[in-house]
């Protein structure tokens, strides 16, 4: 007997998604010994491209992108034994972009723990004033808002309004505390009175009349005469 020449008795249907969401197209035909492969066009059907690893009676597309929206779809029908093929109608596809979350969240906290504290953050509205502040701690100093390693604000109370989830961070760092005094016979100054690990200081002594300046010591049990 003559084989069966493919027939498509079902043809894929314009499909219309939400971003994220799986989009689905199917066929059905009948005839010897099917092959299916889906083809893909984003010209408006000028040009077709085969799917790699299309080649079932139905195709799905997980987690549809915007960037898909228009492209069109549509399966080549083969016998394998009449070597005939068909070619179902064209079908479209639509993606909706995803709306806007009602509200975010911010989340803020503290580094290192202990070296300070941060108040604000939570659920805001779209385009809602946000306030985050920074407080240190005794002993630390604030150096910055931090978001994904990038430094965003350098002051310690920070407003932006929400426009999507954010998580920040109030970098804070170890501060020593130096006091100076001198002894009779001269003065003694400094450019801060407080620094951290590795930062420069000046201090300046200044003798009065008669006197001469002959050195500093420290209360660690160090001496310098510079």
């Amino acid at each position: 007997t003559r084989p069966e020449r493919p027939q498509i008795i079902g043809q894929p249907q314009d499909t219309a998604v939400t971003e994220g969401e799986t989009a689905a197209f199917a066929v059905e035909a009948t005839g010897d010994n099917l092959t299916y492969q889906w083809q893909q066009s984003t010209d408006n059907g000028s040009t077709w491209s085969a799917i790699d690893g299309a080649n079932a009676a139905s195709y799905t597309i997980q987690n549809a992108a915007t960037g898909l929206s228009g492209s069109q779809y549509r399966c080549v029908v083969t016998g394998t034994i009449s070597r005939v093929s068909v070619i179902s109608a064209a079908a479209t596809l639509t993606v909706r972009a995803k709306p806007a979350p009602s509200t975010y969240t911010i989340t803020a906290a503290a580094d290192p723990m202990g070296a300070g504290s941060v108040t604000g953050g939570g659920n805001y509205s779209q385009g809602a004033s946000v306030t985050l502040t920074a407080t240190a701690n005794e002993g630390y100093r604030f150096t910055g808002w931090m978001e994904n390693d990038q430094r965003v604000s350098t002051d310690a109370t920070y407003t932006f309004n929400a426009t999507g989830d954010r998580t920040l961070t109030a970098k804070f760092e170890r501060v020593y505390t130096v006091t100076i005094s001198s002894t009779a016979g001269g003065t003694a100054s400094t450019n801060k009175t407080t620094a951290a690990a590795g930062e420069t200081m000046t201090l300046t002594a200044t003798p009065e009349s008669g006197y001469r300046f002959t050195g500093w010591t420290s209360s660690n049990g160090g001496t310098f005469t510079d």
